[in-house]
């Protein structure tokens, strides 16, 4: 029976890519165009035709309002609206990713999360003003009653 924890020699050894890997990269390169050239491609295609058909919408929109029943005309510019969001989402895609092979990656901030001790900014300036009122008035302190609910 298999047990857990880390033994030696398991898992994926590290070292230089296979040996079909690199044959793979090899004849990409020699192709001339490699997949981040593709994927920005893509992106510039998709963002060049999602402003082409955002351009003619307007003028679309009014010559189909003049001539159809209005049911037809908001169908079909709902129509027109989609596709062009299609292609913006395309382009956003292909943007997405390529950012992975620009840009590094960044890793989340430490600290963001609150410690567990933490008090926060209003509940310490509260204090600090119940303490000063205690020095004030001789440590003789009026209680507030609270409302009920």
């Amino acid at each position: 029976m298999a047990r857990g924890g880390s033994r030696r020699g398991a898992g994926r050894p590290t070292g230089p890519l296979t040996k079909k890997t690199r044959e793979i990269a090899a004849k990409a390169l020699e192709e001339g165009i490699n997949p981040l050239q593709v994927m920005l491609a893509n992106m510039r295609h998709w963002h060049a035709e999602a402003q082409k058909a955002e351009a003619g919408l307007l003028d679309q929109v009014i010559a189909t309002l003049q001539e159809m029943p209005r049911e037809e005309a908001v169908a079909i510019i709902l129509a027109d609206v989609k596709r062009g969001l299609n292609m913006r989402e395309l382009s956003q895609r292909a943007a997405a990713d390529a950012a992975r092979y620009i840009h590094a990656p960044v890793a989340p901030a430490s600290g963001d999360k609150p410690k567990a001790d933490h008090v926060p900014l209003h509940v310490r300036l509260d204090a600090y003003e119940r303490e000063d009122l205690i020095k004030e008035s001789a440590n003789v302190v009026e209680l507030k009653k609270q409302k009920r609910k």
